[in-house]
């Protein structure tokens, strides 16, 4: 089953390899299972705002961070298989694939990268807003 967010009658081959990149992910592997992870690093932003102790902050930051790594290790890996298979199917049909098509199905990857960041970043951005004084007053 592939669920893609496209509007249009055409499917960008990139989105399209990306997504059949998945389809051929086995579902059973730790990479697969672990990527589920990610979906709750976004639960370190809560004690970010919440705490005052810089101690707890960094390390909150880095388990936010570190949960996001295997889904960005998941989603690279579709991109991986998908770049293959739209490379197979160029060369089966005749057809030249340029260097910069051949990599469209990386175009969503930034996206997980920032979510791999963007638990230090909210970080560093509250200590800036002195978030964490209290800690250093201590």
């Amino acid at each position: 089953k592939i669920q893609v967010a496209q509007r249009g009658k055409n499917m960008n081959p990139g989105i399209l390899s990306h997504e059949l990149g998945h389809a051929k992910q086995n579902p059973k592997s730790l990479l697969t299972k672990g990527s589920a992870l990610g979906r709750y690093a976004q639960l370190s932003y809560l004690p970010l705002i919440l705490t005052g102790d810089e101690d707890t902050a960094k390390l909150v930051a880095g388990a936010g961070s570190a949960m996001a790594v295997p889904q960005f290790m998941h989603e690279m890996d579709a991109s991986v298989k998908g770049r293959k298979l739209l490379l197979d199917a160029a060369k089966k049909s005749g057809n030249k694939l340029g260097f910069m098509r051949s990599l469209g199905s990386f175009k969503g990857l930034p996206t997980y990268a920032l979510a791999v960041a963007a638990p230090y970043m909210m970080y560093k951005y509250l200590k800036s807003q002195d978030q964490y004084k209290k800690s250093k007053e201590n």
